[in-house]
């Protein structure tokens, strides 16, 4: 979706130049490229956002217990294993464990795991990936499906308040 964004504007902003008689064609056309571009930056973001409301802990109490009980911390959540995905797909260790911490590097482990894995953004795979590390359609126990029903109603739940 991106590439062909990019791949309009540029086609567009060539034959602007070159044709001169269809720019205003061509302006309107950039335009409906550069509002889609917007769009799916912000259903990314939403995304984002609701995925954190559920996630970050609200007191020190459930920040410990999350670190006893899976070893997640940050404003994500995020589990050694996550960091390894993120790794694995970047192709080298940009991402350290103590980077879980960081907001910054939460974020952009977040994205670089949900871009190589759920490029189209489906809200549903986006929940599915993030608390079980699976996609939706790779789910076939019963624990993980029924984990993924109990994260699905609340990121709905949230999503709709924020």
């Amino acid at each position: 979706m991106k590439r062909l964004c990019i791949l309009i504007l540029l086609i567009t902003t060539v034959l602007q130049g070159y044709c001169p008689t269809l720019s205003k064609e061509m302006i309107s056309i950039r335009e409906a490229a550069y509002a889609k571009t917007l769009e799916f930056k912000n259903h990314k973001l939403n995304i984002l956002r609701t995925i954190i409301s559920i996630e970050k802990p609200r007191t020190t109490k459930q920040a410990l217990d999350a670190i006893k009980r899976e070893n997640a911390v940050g404003i994500l959540q995020i589990r050694p294993i996550m960091v390894k995905e993120a790794n694995n797909i970047v192709g080298y260790e940009k991402f350290k464990l103590i980077d879980r911490n960081d907001s910054i590097k939460s974020v952009e482990i977040f994205f670089t795991v949900q871009n190589y894995w759920n490029p189209y953004y489906n809200e549903k795979n986006a929940c599915s990936i993030w608390n079980i590390g699976k996609p939706v359609w790779s789910l076939k126990s019963k624990k993980h499906k029924e984990a993924f029903d109990k994260y699905w109603i609340k990121y709905k739940t949230l999503k709709n308040k924020l």
